[in-house]
């Protein structure tokens, strides 16, 4: 029997395993760094901006002041970057809202306080004299201010209902044709002798179909007609024209009044503006009638317009008012 004694150098294998153990260590060290400055990129790129416009969206919110605005990032063309402009166009949007709101409750404080300051000056006006025709007179002015009052009020508050309608209201198919025949008749019934006649002429294919709210397409009728009737002669007749032009219905509502003056036809449809004609009678428009057709037009995707009908002379004999809608057809 022989003894095989095997020996070796240890400190080889050692220095192997160190060298490994420090090529290791040396790639954590790599991949730490990295993390963090990837960590920090992220942090400059994504998590910052967010927590700004987070940051900004809060004071939007809290209402400190309009000087604050959306972080401008319209160069960055990733989610962040649409995320900034969708939230300004939102901060754009609710400012505007604001701003008619408040245009709007000043404008009716005013237009509430006139008739107001007028009626309270007559009333006044009124104990102090003895003549009765003079109290006579008085008194029709106090009632001409209370028709105004009443008239602005229930136009008030038919613009509050149709703002919160439109809003949630789920859109339908209407047939315009048996809608606006039907109009024509309930409209001639109820005016019977004492006003205007109403003459709609449904044009060939004699069915026009569009999406909306049957109740408030009528009322934009409705309005219309009702502001031709106030400014045409006594028993005179309304026309409506309604034709299919391409892929639009198209209403045309005619007068023969005396039109509408040049520099009205951009701002007529402005809330409580009048242009109230030398004869018209005090108090038959609220100046918001108008306003609540364009809103509900506007609502149903169409729109609306006015312009004055001439003669070949130039002469205006009357207007116009052209109302259209997208058809389903």
């Amino acid at each position: 029997m022989g003894t095989l004694i095997l020996t070796f150098n240890p400190s080889a294998i050692n220095e192997s395993v160190f060298l490994v153990r420090l090529q290791i260590l040396q790639i954590s060290m790599i991949a730490l760094v990295i993390t963090v400055f990837l960590s920090i990129y992220l942090a400059k790129t994504i998590a910052q901006p967010i927590n700004r416009l987070v940051k900004t969206a809060n004071n939007v919110r809290q209402g400190l002041s309009r000087e604050y605005s959306i972080l401008n990032l319209s160069k960055r063309d990733d989610e962040i970057g649409e995320l900034a402009k969708a939230l300004q166009d939102m901060t754009d949007s609710l400012w505007a809202r604001m701003d008619l709101a408040e245009q709007f409750s000043a404008d009716v404080a005013h237009e509430i306080k006139n008739p107001l300051t007028s009626i309270k000056s007559a009333i006044e006006t009124a104990i102090k004299i003895d003549d009765a025709n003079q109290r006579k007179h008085l008194m029709t002015i106090v009632m001409e201010d209370v028709n105004r009052l009443d008239r602005l009020i229930t136009d008030i508050s038919e613009l509050s209902r149709v703002d919160a309608e439109l809003s949630k209201a789920n859109f339908l198919e209407v047939d315009l044709s048996q809608t606006l025949k039907s109009f024509e008749q309930l409209y001639n019934q109820t005016v019977g002798d004492k006003g205007s006649k109403l003459l709609i002429t449904l044009h060939k294919p004699h069915s026009f179909f569009v999406m909306g709210i049957e109740d408030r397409l009528v009322q934009v009728l409705r309005n219309l007609v009702e502001n031709a009737q106030s400014f045409s002669p006594p028993h005179d007749t309304i026309r409506v024209d309604v034709r299919k032009i391409e892929n639009k219905v198209q209403i045309i509502v005619e007068d023969k009044g005396p039109g509408i003056s040049p520099e009205s036809l951009d701002r007529i449809f402005q809330r409580f503006y009048q242009d109230r004609q030398k004869k018209e009678e005090f108090g038959n428009h609220s100046g918001l009638g108008l306003n609540i057709c364009e809103q509900i037009v506007e609502l149903h995707n169409g729109r609306i317009w006015a312009e004055n009908i001439t003669k070949k002379n130039n002469q205006i004999s009357g207007a116009r008012f052209i109302v259209e809608f997208p058809s389903l057809e």
